[in-house]
């Protein structure tokens, strides 16, 4: 698993107490529960955690997990850090 799955998956399954069985790649984020705020919050860890940039709209109620993984993913790859990716 990527550093982006893994960062994905464990926030969602710990921050916000989704079951591992609903993350699948067709999931929206509001399917698994996510509104607004833990949206926003979302959002924020994983800028943290993986130190890319979220846009609003990447990380949208309508947004499927597979979206924002391959979206993050991208960003990640391009992002330099003290060691490659």
């Amino acid at each position: 698993m990527s550093p982006v799955q893994t960062s994905l998956r464990s926030t969602l399954t710990g921050k916000f107490d989704v079951p591992e069985s609903e993350i699948v790649p067709d999931a929206t984020l509001e399917s698994l529960g996510l509104d607004s705020l833990s949206l926003a919050e979302l959002a924020l860890i994983l800028q943290e955690e993986l130190g890319v940039e979220i846009q609003d709209d990447e990380a949208a109620a309508r947004t499927t997990v597979g979206e924002l993984t391959q979206t993050l993913a991208t960003k990640y790859a391009a992002t330099p850090g003290p060691t490659a990716r």
